[in-house]
């Protein structure tokens, strides 16, 4: 993975009750202007993907678990994986060791 970009979890707010966290790969700099105070108006996420809660799968889902969903895969398949995130949605930011396949599949 080039140095130039870092994997994030950004928190965005969906409505004034909800809240949603997109991961994905960004640009170092996009990153640091996130952070210094001076945004973009969108961060692009590569990769993208995220988690939905148990109480958000589908009812046939019989795991006390949710489930992770990713752009390009699955019945995302005919999406890039790209996703623009608008900044003055973001509520907070977490830095992440890896992407998807740094993710615990047990819980």
């Amino acid at each position: 993975m080039p140095s130039d970009f870092i994997w994030l979890e950004i928190e965005c707010r969906q409505t004034d009750k909800h809240v949603r966290m997109f991961r994905g790969r960004a640009s170092r700099d996009d990153f640091d202007a996130l952070v210094s105070g001076k945004p973009p108006v969108f961060i692009n996420l590569a990769e993208c993907y995220w988690y939905n809660d148990a109480e958000e799968s589908s009812e046939e889902w019989q795991e006390p678990f949710g489930t992770f969903e990713r752009l390009g895969n699955g019945i995302f398949a005919n999406f890039t994986g790209d996703m623009f995130v608008r900044c003055d949605t973001i509520v907070n930011i977490s830095v992440l060791k890896d992407g998807f396949e740094g993710e615990p599949r047990s819980l």
